[in-house]
């Protein structure tokens, strides 16, 4: 169920959490998670998936159910310092996010 945001007295708007907005939800979510699904499994070889950390949350809830056939060797954060650095010969699928503070992505 797709919970409605909080109005400007804290409490959920009326009408926010009708079936239309949870079919809409459903939709975008299926479509986003397809699209990044054929993504991971065009990669070769299988790569690590390196995440700005604040999107760890989100990247796992928009890949869920993970399909099993998806070319990823694995998951580390932009914070994970060991596993980023390793070996010479690794290869790795970075995504960022870009926030309104910061001036350019990097």
């Amino acid at each position: 169920m797709v919970e409605s945001a909080p109005g400007p007295r804290g409490k959920a708007v009326a009408g926010g959490n009708d079936q239309g907005d949870q079919n809409n939800f459903h939709i975008i979510h299926a479509f986003f998670r397809d699209r990044f699904n054929n993504y991971f499994k065009s990669l070769q070889p299988a790569k690590y998936l390196i995440i700005e950390d604040s999107l760890v949350a989100v990247i796992k809830f928009l890949l869920s159910p993970l399909d099993e056939n998806l070319q990823i060797r694995g998951f580390a954060t932009l914070q994970d310092v060991q596993k980023i650095q390793g070996p010479p010969r690794e290869q790795y699928v970075q995504i960022y996010i870009v926030r309104p503070e910061l001036e350019s992505v990097q």
